[in-house]
């Protein structure tokens, strides 16, 4: 590629960032167009079903890993229910909603909604996307409806993914998936809006990157680009390295099946840009609209989500997470079990191992490490929040299958040729 295709390229990137990033934009603004008297009914029940229950609370007694996150879910609600028809750019950008520090944030929402409380405490760092749909479907129902819908969504678009994976014969990749999501603890996602998200897109990201890898049609930089850019609109900084990391290796893993190639490289690079540039432009778009520098509280939170920098602090954050995943969730017993799991595949992959390896089978790994790093840098979140940023380490349990897939012969295995 020549230097005038390459700048040429980065211009439909912009293009591509400008669209998305309008699209998105707007339809947050509009959706504040909502009137607080048609969610009011619904957002009351959901307000009075929230406070049934503490902001967090297991499932599981002393079970970290089932842990559920109700704070968020009250904060989403207080910012979708604070609509403004008069200025809603501006609603947009601060994101306000009820806050009082000598109650709880369930208890808050509820007097926000029930006592019509003026909402003055901003949250403007995220986008909150998801504020859109939780006013739609406040139009219909209420929070619990949405827990269900979004259990019934949860499992329809993962057996979708599922199913289109297996029709296009990388059954290695819906085994590693399965395998992940249930490492993952994928069965307590829809107990918690904020836990959702990002597992609803999966499953849509994969499936659209191993379509591109496998047809050959679209640009899949530009694909990943937007990806990122919805990732940071509808994330709450969760697990949002899933709906990188599970669509790349599948797309490259699918591309290598089928004997081509996909541009990894560079739609790991858009993904990152399309995500922080998403961050950027909420930063900018709330200064310019507010009239006021939002920066200093921007970093200072930055620096709070960083936290202590020394070496055993960030450990200590990695080793919080990973012990959430199955089977490490279940103590000594379960160290045992994942000792024997990486024998048993270093076995297969030593005796079954093919003649030839392809050098994509380098990729997985690499991505394997993108949520550790996530949890190295953002230590005192990854931290404090380990109870349902571990699910990202879905990744790393389907990169595990994949690395088999790529480095076994089938037909030693099942001729029990040894080589």
């Amino acid at each position: 590629m020549n230097r005038i295709d390459k700048i040429k390229r980065i211009l439909v990137y912009f293009a591509v960032f400008a669209a998305a990033l309008f699209i998105l934009a707007a339809a947050l603004v509009l959706s504040w167009l909502i009137p607080q008297s048609m969610m009011h009914e619904n957002m009351l029940s959901s307000a009075e079903y929230l406070c049934k229950n503490q902001v967090f609370f297991d499932l599981k007694e002393g079970a970290p890993y089932t842990r559920i996150d109700r704070y968020a879910d009250s904060i989403l609600l207080s910012i979708a229910y604070n609509t403004d028809s008069v200025r809603p750019i501006r609603a947009a950008m601060r994101c306000d909603y009820y806050y009082t520090p000598y109650q709880n944030e369930n208890d808050n929402l509820l007097d926000f909604v029930r006592d019509g409380k003026v909402p003055e405490q901003q949250y403007l760092r995220y986008w909150h996307g998801s504020a859109i749909a939780v006013r739609i479907m406040h139009l219909f129902t209420d929070i619990h409806g949405m827990y269900m819908i979004n259990a019934v969504l949860l499992c329809l678009l993962t057996v979708l993914m599922l199913i289109y994976l297996i029709y296009r014969r990388l059954c290695a990749a819906a085994v590693g998936i399965t395998a992940g999501l249930l490492a993952a603890g994928i069965i307590y996602v829809p107990y918690s809006l904020e836990y959702t998200w990002m597992f609803l897109l999966m499953p849509v990201f994969t499936v659209a990157a191993v379509h591109c890898a496998v047809t050959g049609k679209g640009d899949i930089a530009a694909m990943f680009l937007v990806f990122g850019m919805i990732t940071n609109f509808v994330d709450f900084l969760t697990t949002e390295t899933i709906t990188l990391t599970i669509p790349l290796m599948c797309a490259v893993y699918a591309a290598h099946k089928n004997g081509g190639k996909i541009r990894w490289l560079q739609s790991c690079a858009a993904w990152v840009c399309g995500y922080t540039g998403m961050w950027i432009s909420k930063w900018l778009i709330a200064s310019a609209v507010l009239g006021e520098n939002v920066m200093p509280y921007v970093t200072s939170h930055i620096t709070k989500r960083t936290g202590d920098a020394s070496p055993v602090f960030a450990t200590s954050a990695v080793l919080r997470n990973i012990s959430c995943m199955f089977p490490l969730a279940y103590g000594g017993g379960g160290v045992v079990m994942l000792l024997i799991i990486l024998t048993a595949a270093a076995y297969v992959c030593f005796v079954y191992r093919r003649e030839k390896i392809a050098r994509s089978v380098l990729i997985y790994p690499a991505a394997a490490v993108i949520p550790l790093l996530r949890y190295i840098v953002l230590r005192e979140h990854a931290y404090l929040h380990y109870f349902f940023t571990y699910r990202a380490l879905a990744a790393a349990v389907t990169a595990l299958c994949l690395i088999i897939a790529d480095m076994t012969d089938p037909a030693l295995i099942f001729h029990k040729k040894k080589i």
